[in-house]
């Protein structure tokens, strides 16, 4: 029972994101520090948790209940903009 509560546990570890900033994470930028990335995205992850809820509230209650879930839409597509242009000036 060890070995698959272990498994499981390195499963979720994975898909948490822990294996981004791990091993090879620093093998690919030796001078990277994991521990900052990972307090970064916490921080912005925090912020937005916060924000959430009073935004959420300020919509529903000027459009109603559905209104929320397109808000959701638009931010998401705005958020992939912003990762699209960002990477093409990373790349360009």
């Amino acid at each position: 029972m060890d070995g698959f509560l272990w498994r499981g546990a390195y499963r979720i570890r994975i898909f948490a994101g822990v294996s981004s900033v791990g091993r090879r994470g620093r093998q690919a930028r030796p001078h990277a520090q994991p521990g900052t990335a990972l307090g970064i995205f916490t921080g912005f992850s925090d912020v937005s948790f916060f924000l959430v809820g009073p935004v959420a509230g300020v919509v529903i209650g000027a459009w109603g209940y559905s209104s929320a879930f397109l808000f959701a839409l638009a931010s998401v597509l705005m958020s992939l903009g912003i990762v699209l242009v960002l990477r093409q000036m990373q790349d360009g």
